[in-house]
């Protein structure tokens, strides 16, 4: 039977945060979530650009790239008091983005049947012209992220909360 221990700073760190004043403890967290935000955001475009191809250069139709489409909301508090930030694969609703073709992409032929050429005679066979394939980036991104998020979360809120204590202390 194999053991292994696992050491932690967690007592020290928590002492330190109870020390802070109500705007530094939003701070801290504000800075953990945001983190944790921007690094779902990477791990989205590292799987949408092993799925699907070319999806950072330039389609000549659109002004921008997939991987553009992939974004952060800012971090907010909500009503409930939960601090958030949200990923987004949706379009920017900006004239000429292509941004839409994500969440196409994403869920596939999940609303329209697959696709055939009109009727031109009442004998004529109806060509299929194809459909679209569900490639799941975000979902599997997202999955992967969120068996690392408490530790994405507890590393990024000690670093800003040493950041502030080292900023406090100082002059001390």
């Amino acid at each position: 039977m194999s053991e292994f221990n696992i050491e932690t700073d967690a007592v020290e760190v928590m002492e330190k945060f109870r020390k802070f004043t109500a705007k530094e403890m939003k701070k801290c967290l504000t800075s953990a979530v945001r983190s944790g935000g921007r690094q779902l955001v990477k791990e989205t475009k590292n799987t949408l650009k092993k799925s699907v191809r070319n999806t950072n250069k330039h389609n000549p139709k659109y002004n921008d790239t997939l991987q553009q489409g992939v974004r952060m909301t800012r971090v907010y508090v909500g009503k409930d008091g939960v601090i958030a930030t949200k990923v987004r694969i949706d379009s920017n609703y900006k004239s000429g983005s292509g941004s839409f073709r994500l969440m196409i992409l994403e869920k596939g032929n999940y609303k329209t049947r697959p696709r055939y050429a009109y009727k031109r005679t009442p004998n004529h066979k109806l060509a299929h012209r194809g459909n679209v394939r569900a490639y799941n980036f975000f979902s599997s991104a997202r999955d992967m992220f969120l068996s690392q998020y408490n530790k994405i979360f507890i590393t990024n809120l000690n670093k800003s909360i040493n950041r502030i204590n080292n900023k406090k202390f100082e002059g001390k």
